[in-house]
């Protein structure tokens, strides 16, 4: 048996007489004593009526009533994803399958050297034909920095499922300083991989969102035009609403004139109460109540002196409450592919990256996209210092006195993290994405720009922190900006409005090869099937059906779809990793017929587009979300909300702005 010796240090890969017996040990002591893992999924409150949330919230409370728990890969019987750090010489690999079955594995390894090595050492052939015979699958990544092997690993996932990456199970092979820093890569970011995938009423509502925004003449940024470099050179100031905004406010009030601000989403009323008037109002949320949070403040006038800028999602009522609108195209939403692909007159609106998932992620990814080279952060805190209960700026009358809510939900926080300034801050699953892309977004620009980041909240690496009062010689010494003539250019230059053919999009969305993918999907799953085997390669079938309509460039339609698939395959797959040998396979077939129950419910819904805005889309059901099946009862349509008080009456009615 063949061992491997290398570097300038002759170092031995294994240092043993046998390898093929440390590769069988290796093997049996990690399959006997490291249990499955599978992200966990908590129930979603449904404030608007949604069918995804409906089924999916079915699912969890599924996977919840029985209890399940992670068993040992040798209870269970299978693996539905090995991610296996080091190829070494290919020896476990054999002791590995020979133990147990691997639906899916990837290979990981730094360095190249080795895997080649194993051409000459193991036997490939014989396991090349055992994966083909059974369908299983093996994907290598070799020599591939952790930025890179990121984007691979969530291609890979796109054909093969995103629910593989919320199951997986991993298998460290040999250690070295590359393998552990790949190994804390993956630690850090994998749960991304199966974070935020959208879902079907979601995208509904964001299309039918664009689609009237462009039919109502609202203006889009255009990817052809630029802002001219005295803009561009000026500091740009994105503002959210966290707790550390308040000992900024003197700073942010002295020298507004000298900067561009971006107030990012209800952080706009707390500057209209501390006396600031920002140049735009950056909005994320596709949901109708934002523009409680617009209405609520007194002076209107205050509103139509700003620039709403945001993706094309943002809900009707919101963009109405706005006089001038700069619209960007997300590249997460199917719209955006389709426009892309099939409608070459809108292909120059421009595309804003990285906007996700939180309104600070768009005031960031604004800045960016419009090329600004200083960008200051303030208030962006993605969470709280360990020693404040506040969530907020104490300006902020919303969440003070008009009923907004900053429990639980996006505001649970259950991990602690690095401080801006030092310290440390809670903060949650939410703002921990939000971080990750900010991060990943300052890296990424980091050519053009400069990111200073003073909120003293969680920090965002990449970015220069610095507190505002070390700012004030600087800022006394820059010029005022003509805040009219950057506004005109805004509007009459940087945006304009287009023209949209809703027919010729009636056409191009291809309704009947939606019902008919459907039709497909439901056949799929009707079939009860004996072993936990054929439910995880039906879930990846599902899966590489939609990815195959994705290279026929029908991307449109498939992204309507997967988010929810992927989403409803994580709570299956979790039953898969909880499970001895079949006895999940029961508990999958009563899942499966519950989802033929939500591939139902939806397929007349695609082509009730481009009129299912969020609150427009109940007329389309009959005071039930969805129907009655023996294994799912529809709950009643939630009835519209309002996060305002009634009782609430703002005491400044006008907006004054101040300089001290």
């Amino acid at each position: 048996m063949a061992n491997l010796e290398y570097g300038s240090r002759r170092e031995i890969l294994y240092a043993c007489d046998n390898p093929e017996q440390f590769c069988n040990e290796q093997a049996e002591q990690l399959l006997s004593t490291q249990p499955l893992k599978h992200t966990r999924c908590e129930m979603i409150g449904d404030l608007y009526g949604q069918l995804h949330l409906r089924y999916a919230n079915e699912f969890i409370r599924y996977y919840d009533t029985h209890k399940f728990a992670p068993v040992l890969p040798k209870e269970a019987g299978l693996i539905l994803n090995c991610v296996m750090l080091g190829c070494g010489l290919g020896y476990q690999l054999a002791a590995l399958y020979s133990r147990i079955e691997v639906m899916n594995l990837i290979l990981i390894e730094p360095n190249e050297d080795f895997f080649y090595a194993s051409l000459h050492a193991f036997d490939w052939a014989p396991l090349l034909d055992y994966l083909k015979e059974n369908d299983f699958h093996l994907h290598f990544f070799l020599g591939m920095p952790s930025d890179e092997l990121f984007l691979a690993m969530n291609d890979l996932y796109d054909a093969e499922g995103k629910f593989l990456a919320g199951a997986s199970w991993s298998y460290v092979h040999y250690a070295s300083p590359e393998i552990r820093a790949t190994a804390k890569a993956l630690l850090e970011h994998n749960f991304q991989h199966s974070a935020m995938l959208g879902y079907f009423d979601d995208h509904l509502f964001a299309t039918s969102q664009g689609v009237h925004a462009l039919e109502q003449h609202y203006h889009f940024v255009r990817a052809d035009r630029e802002l001219p470099s005295r803009y561009r050179e000026a500091p740009l100031w994105v503002i959210a609403n966290g707790p550390s905004l308040d000992q900024d406010i003197a700073f942010l009030r002295r020298h507004q004139d000298r900067a561009v601000i971006l107030a990012c989403g209800t952080a706009f009323e707390t500057l209209y109460h501390a006396g600031i008037q920002p140049d735009f109002y950056g909005c994320t949320e596709r949901v109708y109540h934002v523009a409680d949070t617009i209405r609520i403040i007194p002076d209107q006038d205050y509103v139509r002196s700003t620039i709403i800028v945001g993706g094309e999602v943002i809900h009707p009522e919101t963009l109405a409450c706005f006089e001038h609108h700069a619209l960007f195209l997300k590249p997460e939403e199917p719209l955006y592919t389709l426009i892309m692909q099939k409608m070459p007159q809108l292909s120059q609106i421009r595309p804003l990256l990285m906007s996700n998932p939180l309104v600070g992620n768009l005031g960031l990814a604004v800045g960016v996209t419009l090329g600004f080279k200083h960008i200051y952060l303030f208030g962006l805190d993605n969470g709280r210092k360990l020693d404040s209960r506040q969530m907020h700026s104490e300006y902020n009358k919303f969440y003070r006195q008009g009923g907004g809510y900053d429990q639980g939900g996006v505001y649970a926080l259950e991990d602690v993290v690095p401080g801006n300034f030092g310290g440390q801050c809670v903060s949650g699953k939410y703002f921990k994405l939000s971080l990750g892309s900010l991060s990943y977004l300052v890296n990424y620009a980091r050519e053009s720009c400069e990111v200073i980041n003073c909120s003293d909240g969680a920090l965002i690496e990449g970015t220069l922190s610095v507190h505002s009062q070390d700012l004030e010689t600087k800022f006394r010494k820059l010029e005022l900006i003509d805040k009219k003539a950057l506004h005109d250019f805004v509007n009459e230059q940087l945006t304009c409005a287009y023209d949209f053919d809703e027919k010729y999009f009636l056409k191009l969305i291809d309704v009947p090869l939606f019902e008919k993918t459907v039709d497909r999907l439901q056949s799929l799953f009707a079939r009860p099937l004996a072993t936990v085997m054929e439910h995880a390669r039906r879930m990846r079938e599902a899966i590489n059906l939609l990815y195959r309509l994705d290279c026929e460039g029908k991307r449109f339609l498939s992204d309507h779809l997967r988010g929810s698939l992927d989403n409803l395959f994580i709570v299956m797959a979790g039953v898969i990793c909880s499970c001895k040998g079949q006895e999940g396979a029961e508990h999958l077939n009563l899942l499966s017929e519950i989802l033929c129950g939500y591939l139902t419910d939806l397929r007349p819904l695609y082509a009730k587009q481009p009129h299912y805005a969020m609150g427009e889309h109940q007329q389309y059901f009959d005071k039930l979300l969805g129907h009655d099946y023996p294994h799912s009862k529809a709950p009643p349509l939630p009835h519209r909300i309002s996060f305002i008080a009634k009782d609430y009456q703002d005491p400044q009615q006008s907006f004054v702005k101040l300089y001290e």
